[in-house]
């Protein structure tokens, strides 16, 4: 029984004359892991649960990459101290198995540092129950640094527009 992967325990007991009784603990799905294209459900160990349609759970959390299954519980926990912040993440993406990219629902990128990564997360969050630092037009918050923190607007991401073409003679058409 214990090979089934939604089974995390299972204990098998005889009670005389007929009767067999199991108890099982299920695992419990906590996010999608994405890896080499494909995306799987797993539990908070990081083991993967086979079987159900993983699009029924398109309301985890995802994580993506190498390492981050085995990482998720950890993460998840240091996420969670920050719970109003942490129902804003969409996307949890593991950086060559070191650190964190994380992704928020308006698309914001918060970037994680190696070392220190929970007290980058509670600066975030006072950040942004501070100064609303999220609903800003910001593209990446970079959190790698302790003692600096670097945003990417909006508008650096976005190339300046094209020159307005001049017609021979050097006047504007």
């Amino acid at each position: 029984i214990e090979q089934i992967s939604w089974v995390k325990r299972a204990s098998v007991r005889r009670m005389l004359p007929d009767t067999v009784l199991i108890d099982l603990v299920e695992r419990v799905p906590v996010a999608r892991w994405q890896i080499d294209g494909q995306t799987v459900l797993i539990d908070r160990d990081g083991k993967v649960l086979r079987g159900p349609d993983v699009e029924a759970y398109r309301h985890l959390k995802r994580v993506v990459g190498p390492g981050a299954a085995d990482k998720v519980g950890e993460l998840f926990d240091m996420l969670a101290v920050e719970p109003e912040l942490f129902a804003r993440v969409k996307d949890a993406v593991r950086i060559r198995g070191r650190r964190w990219d994380l992704s928020f629902d308006n698309g914001v990128i918060a970037m994680l540092p190696e070392d220190g990564a929970e007290l980058a997360w509670r600066h975030l969050a006072t950040l942004e129950r501070e100064k609303g630092i999220l609903g800003k037009a910001i593209v990446a918050i970079d959190l790698r640094l302790p003692e600096k923190l670097v945003v990417k607007m909006l508008s650096d991401s976005v190339p300046p527009p094209p020159a307005t073409p001049r017609k021979a003679g050097g006047k504007n058409a």
